[in-house]
């Protein structure tokens, strides 16, 4: 029986604390004289410090920074998720001291861009605007950024501009695609917030919830110049058939506007200073520590997933098959081909190879795989994942116990109130004993429901919100 007290849990758990973000910011920031010093680097401070932040994780991360900087800290503006602070009510160490000197604007209600985040990105251009020159701005980032600075361009409406995000997200568009819409239709976003903030002088602390870490992509990158092409938001747009039921606002912005596109030298940003202080290869180290305490002989498979769920599924499916038989030469193509086609990171298949495969072995893997919603059915990514997985491995004969699991380090996945689920071996097999079909579910993308009635949810992974943000982690246990 899996509860919450077994290994993938654990591990996963792990992988969690590693990337919380007060511990991030106790390591990477502390003031020195008059001297902000992030990483080793010095800001000087010419008279105060200022924070704006957003995001779901910039909570925790603004309430240590004014433990950090103390008095040096004069004011700032932060935009939350909506009802954080009912989350996080039992949590007070997430939580702002009662004579905080942070404004905390909540908004984007279920990840999505609404009045309440508009108003707070409104006041945060205004707040920047009204700062001193020659000061310290501090921008805190993190995953749900962009839905916690919407502020579209004229003649786009707020409405507008989400309905269509929201379009391209169901369609399949990856993380770097919505994020290449977002900054063109956007005033503060690819580069703005730091062109607002010229006169200052901006450091940006980010967690990072984007594949591979590119400044540009996180959080639509507002304080990094926008390199993208003049057409490439249009040509997304193309690419999932959009461009001809968009707005006209939309189409306006998207073929005249040709502001930061492919032009602006990133040399040019020389009062921005941008450090991610935090990303999924924390997260995967402070994971394998965990399963290597717990036995397993361990290897981080790729940080940079970001496949389709049915694709992925296949493919975790084929490799666990291969470990069990030993396949070596399979095993060799397969990540040969993985390598030059997609993770270009992808582990050596030696350090598989060397395994004991009479030992416990736990493989991890890390980022951000994409779902095409087709059915009304609830769930997410994770959870259709797991279950997808658990299809895949059905018909594979062994007496080994094998595991596996998928889930958010923010906590959530999807419309749901779990941050993931586990699949094993005999999953498929053990519902349908119990009449209960996994391909129904998934007919219907409603894995939630699936996992729901399936032992009264007992392979559901419940964090609740966790306070950080660094995409998905996946553990897979293989035991004797």
């Amino acid at each position: 029986m899996y509860n919450n007290s077994q290994p993938l849990s654990q591990i996963f758990m792990q992988g969690v604390a590693a990337v919380r973000p007060e511990k991030l910011l106790a390591s990477a920031v502390r003031i020195e004289d008059d001297n902000l010093i992030v990483n080793n680097n010095a800001f000087h401070i010419k008279k105060h410090c200022y924070v704006v932040g957003f995001g779901k994780a910039v909570l925790g991360m603004a309430v240590q920074l004014e433990k950090i900087l103390g008095s040096a800290l004069l004011s700032g503006i932060v935009t939350v998720p909506q009802d954080i602070f009912d989350t996080f009510a039992a949590l007070p160490d997430l939580l702002p001291a009662p004579d905080t000197r942070i404004t905390f604007i909540e908004g984007a209600k279920n990840n999505l861009p609404d009045l309440n985040a508009h108003n707070g990105a409104i006041k945060i251009q205004s707040f920047i605007r009204n700062i001193e020159d020659g000061n310290v701005l501090i921008v805190l980032i993190s995953g749900g950024g962009s839905a916690l600075l919407p502020s579209p361009k004229h003649p786009l409406t707020l409405k507008e501009k989400t309905a269509l995000i929201q379009s391209l997200s169901k369609a399949g568009a990856t993380i770097v695609e919505l994020n290449t819409v977002r900054k063109k239709l956007s005033e503060l976003k690819g580069g703005k917030l730091a062109l607002l903030a010229k006169h200052l002088t901006v450091v940006t602390l980010i967690l990072s919830d984007v594949i591979g870490d590119p400044l540009d992509y996180i959080a639509s990158g507002p304080t990094v110049p926008n390199l993208d092409e003049p057409d490439a938001a249009l040509n997304i747009l193309r690419k999932y058939h959009l461009l001809d039921v968009v707005p006209q606002s939309v189409r306006q912005i998207l073929v005249s506007d040709t502001e930061f596109s492919g032009t602006t030298n990133a040399d040019q940003f020389d009062w921005v200073s941008n450090v991610v202080i935090g990303n999924n290869k924390m997260a995967c180290e402070g994971a394998a520590e965990q399963a290597r305490k717990l036995g397993y002989q361990t290897i981080i498979l790729t940080r940079l997933i970001s496949a389709d769920v049915g694709y992925l599924s296949e493919w975790y499916g084929r490799l666990v098959r291969l470990i069990i038989t030993y396949s070596q030469s399979e095993l060799r193509e397969l990540f040969e081909y993985t390598r030059s086609k997609m993770w270009y990171d992808l582990v050596n298949v030696d350090e598989i190879l060397r395994f004991d495969m009479e030992k416990p072995i736990c493989l991890i893997g890390a980022g951000e795989p994409t779902l095409v919603v087709q059915g009304n059915g609830r769930g997410g990514r994770n959870q259709e994942l797991a279950l997808r997985v658990s299809l895949e491995l059905d018909n594979i004969g062994t007496t080994k116990k094998i595991m596996f699991l998928s889930a958010g380090t923010d906590g959530i996945d999807g419309p749901t109130d779990v941050a993931g689920a586990v699949g094993y071996l005999r999953l498929v097999s053990d519902a349908r004993s119990v009449g209960i079909q996994p391909t129904e579910f998934l007919s219907n993308n409603d894995s939630y429901g699936f996992y729901a009635s399936f032992k009264n949810g007992e392979y559901f992974i419940k964090t609740g919100h966790t306070g950080t943000n660094v995409m998905d982690l996946h553990v897979i246990t293989i035991e004797p």
